[in-house]
């Protein structure tokens, strides 16, 4: 059975554009109730970039720093989680909660997240 903040070791491909791609360790995000019902998971890959983004959330895994990519999220089978690597602690585990709720609360829905974007 997986558990909501597992990291695990994941092949992203295939992917398109921008988004993160290659094998890279994800931290598991969706919710208990989820997991035991579904087949898919939602999972966040993780970065070495460091990024001042609102969407990225500073986490040390296997004594590496890295974010937690936020607005990569993904949808994946259960399936390709076969490499565990940890378990993020309670305090790595609010950040990202944290970070979700506030970008999807309602008063941010439709507002810039904070990114100022070159154009």
């Amino acid at each position: 059975m997986v558990k909501q903040f597992e990291v695990y070791r994941l092949d992203l491909k295939p992917t398109k554009g921008s988004e993160i791609n290659e094998k890279r360790p994800c931290v598991l995000l969706s919710p208990k109730k989820m997991n035991n019902s579904l087949n898919t998971v939602i999972i966040a890959p993780l970065t070495s970039t460091i990024r001042n983004y609102p969407s990225s959330v500073s986490v040390t895994v296997n004594n590496k720093k890295g974010q937690v990519a936020l607005d990569q999220l993904k949808f994946i089978d259960k399936a390709r989680l076969c490499n565990r690597m940890e378990v993020l602690n309670r305090q790595v585990v609010m950040q990202p909660k944290r970070c979700c709720l506030k970008c999807s609360s309602k008063k941010n829905q439709g507002k810039p997240l904070g990114i100022k974007h070159k154009g």
